[in-house]
């Protein structure tokens, strides 16, 4: 095989290297059809392969950040979450959790800060 393309792997290389490594096998072929010549990606890939010629792949940095997503509560608390006579300060805690047989579950807590007892617990299957 190497003797029928040496004319189209010195083309390969010249591109691959023209372009310091950031073009695969697909592209260089598409660069070389408009240079003129006919060669099949699969035939560059193949020659790509037995010159050793391999593209750099560039790692995505992961990007988390969604932007202004929910609504902010306002803190009217000021985190003093102690309360001197009851029913004066109530907080809510909302839980999501997949259980192993495959259920969502919500689990809702609604407690008095004054003595910390529950007052509403609720549970929802979604």
């Amino acid at each position: 095989m190497a003797g029928k393309y040496q004319d189209a792997q010195k083309q390969i290389s010249q591109v691959y290297h023209q372009h310091k490594g950031r073009m695969g096998y697909h592209r260089i072929a598409i660069a070389i059809r408009k240079q003129g010549w006919q060669l099949n990606h699969k035939t560059v890939f193949k020659l790509m392969k037995a010159m050793g010629l391999k593209s750099l792949v560039r790692v995505q940095k992961y990007r988390s950040y969604k932007g202004d997503t929910g609504n902010i509560a306002s803190n009217i608390l000021n985190r003093d979450f102690k309360s001197n006579r009851p029913s004066q300060k109530w907080a809510t805690e909302s839980v999501q959790a997949l259980l192993i047989i495959l259920r969502l579950l919500q689990i809702e807590k609604q407690t008095d800060l004054c003595f910390h007892n529950f007052l509403r617990l609720k549970v929802e299957q979604k």
